[in-house]
């Protein structure tokens, strides 16, 4: 079988929906904005700090996914 970018567009499209964004979503800071990202593997949050170059990146991503998603 070969591998091209077709065949495997839906399981990315599958995986960023059913595992990424699930795990990123709870950690957007809705009381004073951005996205909690100094976190454990598994998603516990060590720090409330933001860094300004992280929320960028993440504002970045969020605009990409809504745009082609």
């Amino acid at each position: 079988m070969e591998i091209t970018s077709d065949s495997l567009l839906p399981f990315y499209e599958s995986h960023l929906r059913n595992h990424v964004l699930p795990f990123w979503m709870p950690l957007v800071d809705t009381k004073h904005g951005g996205l909690l990202n100094c976190i454990e593997n598994d998603g516990t949050i060590v720090s409330f700090d933001k860094y300004l170059w992280s929320q960028c990146r993440v504002l970045w991503t969020f605009s990409a996914l809504y745009h082609h998603i």
